[in-house]
């Protein structure tokens, strides 16, 4: 009986590991899925801001950036004041 007892606590126990694995790899992944999504929107707004300042030196208009890009005119004058 008292083998029998053991061996159930051991498989409980076992368990109880392998559930605490599947819920730390899921937090991992959410973890890092957000991480990479945060990455990724810092990425591509200093693209952005690199290709408004190419466009600018290329003599593009303000409005033609901001209808290309979608972007407000606030923030195209940001990057433009960083390069005088």
């Amino acid at each position: 009986m008292c083998q029998a007892l053991d061996e159930l606590m051991a498989d409980k126990m076992n368990e109880g590991i392998l559930i605490g694995k599947h819920e730390g790899i899921l937090i991992g992944k959410r973890e890092g899925k957000h991480e990479g999504i945060l990455l990724e929107k810092q990425n591509s707004e200093a693209k952005i801001r690199t290709i408004i300042s190419n466009m600018l030196a290329g003599g593009v208009s303000c409005e033609n950036i901001c209808r290309f890009l979608e972007c407000d005119p606030s923030f195209v004058e940001q990057v433009q004041t960083g390069i005088q």
